[in-house]
């Protein structure tokens, strides 16, 4: 019945009732939506995991994409190339064409080294993707750059990383690219160009990295002194009440000496560091830890949110 033709009545009645009808239409469209919609995964790997593998996945199918059609320009030239009809007048025109294409056969490398590391990042988010992340505030020491370059890029930028040995801590978990850790800088570092950058309070540069580009070094400390080994927003302290006498709440970690504060601005943005101060009394809108760590200097442990 329910694919039936109206009647005559009820194509009356309808046409007598159009605006509910639309109503009634909206809704049941709304509500189809809705039921499509994903629900957000309720803890912060399962979150990132999920976005930043659908990113790599649609980053993967356009090198794809980009790499089929640089083979069909390989193939052209190399028709071109091999083309006996050309005589000697024509040299400077081969080696235009011999340039292409090296350019074109180099460019294809780059984008077969390319899905190979976005198939092996894809595999590892499937199988085990809490090793692809670390917990917020870890401090780590760079051992590398990334293995690959980037074949989308105008320029190869891995000289743009900080050289071994640099100091950073884990400030976000990506949920968007293809790299899963944020790491931001607080101490002087060089970059592979030779050029020093001095960070400050909020001047923080962050870089885009994967797992194996760092080494651990240390997990950051809550107000009591405890590892905090989690991923997601955890509330340290309380802000001072507002005119209207909202009382809030914000996050901070000490790491290598710096009072790291974080903030989550939600969706694919996630968890940022807004500052890293050397004391919390730089932090004036802060009235103090949490009721739960206002017992600072006990015996350190593990906290996982």
């Amino acid at each position: 019945m329910a694919n039936e033709p109206l009647t005559a009545e009820e194509q009356a009645w309808a046409n007598a009732n159009a605006e509910a009808v639309r109503s009634l239409m909206a809704e049941a469209g709304n509500k189809n939506a809705m039921s499509r919609r994903q629900p957000e995964p309720a803890d912060p790997i399962s979150a990132a995991t999920r976005d930043l593998a659908m990113s790599m996945t649609r980053l993967a199918s356009k090198i794809r994409k980009t790499a089929e059609r640089a083979q069909v320009s390989l193939d052209r030239f190399k028709k071109i190339a091999a083309d006996a009809t050309m005589g000697a007048d024509d040299q400077e025109y081969r080696e235009i064409v011999a340039e292409e294409i090296a350019d074109l056969e180099a460019k294809i490398v780059k984008m077969d080294r390319h899905q190979a590391a976005l198939r092996r990042k894809l595999a590892l988010l499937a199988d085990n993707p809490e090793e692809a992340f670390l917990p917020l505030g870890t401090v780590v020491r760079f051992v590398g750059v990334p293995e690959h370059e980037d074949s989308l890029g105008l320029t190869d930028d891995r000289k743009s990383y900080p050289v071994p040995g640099s100091i950073g801590v884990v400030t976000r978990l990506n949920r968007d690219g293809e790299y899963s850790l944020g790491v931001s800088m607080r101490e002087p570092f060089q970059i592979g160009w030779g050029d020093t950058f001095y960070p400050s309070d909020d001047r923080l540069p962050t870089y885009f990295v994967e797992r194996e580009m760092i080494e651990v070094e240390e997990y950051a400390r809550l107000p009591d002194g405890s590892e905090y080994l989690g991923y997601g927003f955890h509330p340290t302290h309380i802000r001072t009440p507002e005119k209207n006498g909202k009382q809030g709440v914000e996050m901070v970690l000490e790491a290598r000496g710096h009072f790291w504060r974080l903030h989550d601005f939600g969706g694919k943005q996630s968890i940022e560091a807004l500052q890293a101060y050397e004391s919390m009394d730089e932090m004036s809108w802060i009235e103090g830890p949490l009721e739960q760590y206002e017992n600072r200097g006990g015996p350190a442990s593990q906290i996982v949110p």
